[in-house]
């Protein structure tokens, strides 16, 4: 920006005005959080098939009184692209948000290494998928091994062999492999686990190798007094705090999420949980777990989708 800064200057003591016409930094604010809520859907009532070549929007169609961006569906490896629920997901204006997990492989055949994906053994399949995306013309948004920050319940976690360092080449692979493919369709949501369980920063690729920043976060006990403040924030937190993290406009997506219990006053705390997110300014939105403990009864449903619709009126 320009501006012009009027001063004196003093020649053979005579005193005269001055002005000079100077550039100046922009200022720098950070960026408004969307007004929109990326709402998204996991519900295991969905009619995913276990066949993986035919589907059902049945599940995901709950939710339809607030607006659904984003299907969720998790890929075992080696698995076809789900081109049914791709054309689905383009007919009812949402993205897929495909899973892909290098475990449970498709047909029976062994698990890959981390280290065999990171030096191309799965290029063509990892292609593929690219090119369906491509094909479908119609935005996906991938995650590959996501959690990856616990310890215990997968096999690309540390409990597993597989270090921050290895899960990081992994990861640039097949970021670098599917967008190459995908015709500019293909997003990567880098996805750890609540930091609860292990902290963030050690998997952290760089803004070079993500689209969207997002983690999974639950309030994973029937207590009350577990609360976005109390719990999830801490994740947001350190999210905020990673190199680079301001070049994806310092928005978190709520990957997974839900509120446990089936007691009486669960609608108010989810209700009190999704205001909490939208209140924090960093939340981009959140995808809702509808299976388990976090299964919603249908006024704890309306309690959800009227909730989202206020975040998005706001």
């Amino acid at each position: 920006m320009m501006a012009t800064v009027s001063g004196s200057a003093t020649v053979g003591g005579v005193s005269f005005p001055v002005s000079a016409v100077v550039t100046l930094p922009a200022p720098v604010t950070p960026p408004p959080a969307s007004p929109q809520c990326y709402f998204g859907v996991w519900d295991d009532g969905s009619g995913y098939p276990a066949d993986g070549t035919s589907f059902s929007w049945s599940g995901v169609q709950k939710f339809s009184a607030a607006p659904v961006k984003s299907a969720t569906y998790y890929m075992a490896w080696l698995a076809p692209y789900p081109v049914g629920l791709g054309t689905l997901a383009k007919a009812n204006g949402a993205t897929l948000y495909l899973n892909l997990e290098p475990w449970n492989t498709w047909g029976g055949k062994a698990n890959p290494g981390m280290a065999d994906i990171a030096a191309g053994q799965y290029d063509q399949w990892l292609t593929g998928l690219g090119q369906a995306v491509k094909a479908g013309n119609n935005p996906v948004w991938f995650t590959f091994a996501h959690e990856m920050n616990g310890n215990g319940w997968y096999p690309w976690q540390q409990s597993g062999g597989v270090s921050p360092a290895q899960w990081i080449a992994a990861w640039e692979h097949v970021v670098t492999t599917v967008k190459a493919a995908a015709g500019g369709l293909a997003s990567f949501v880098w996805c750890p686990n609540n930091a609860d369980v292990g902290p963030v920063a050690p998997y952290w690729p760089g803004p070079a190798y993500v689209d969207v920043a997002a983690a999974d976060m639950y309030l994973n006990t029937a207590s009350a007094s577990q609360t976005y403040a109390e719990f999830a924030k801490q994740t947001v937190d350190q999210i905020g705090k990673l190199d680079g993290i301001g070049a994806l406009a310092g928005q978190v997506w709520n990957a997974e999420t839900g509120v446990a219990g089936t007691s009486g006053g669960r609608s108010a705390r989810i209700t009190q949980y999704v205001r909490d997110m939208r209140a924090d300014g960093r939340l981009r939105g959140f995808a809702w777990w509808n299976e388990g403990s976090y299964l919603l009864q249908p006024a704890e449903l309306s309690a959800l989708t009227a909730a989202v619709n206020a975040w998005n009126a706001s």
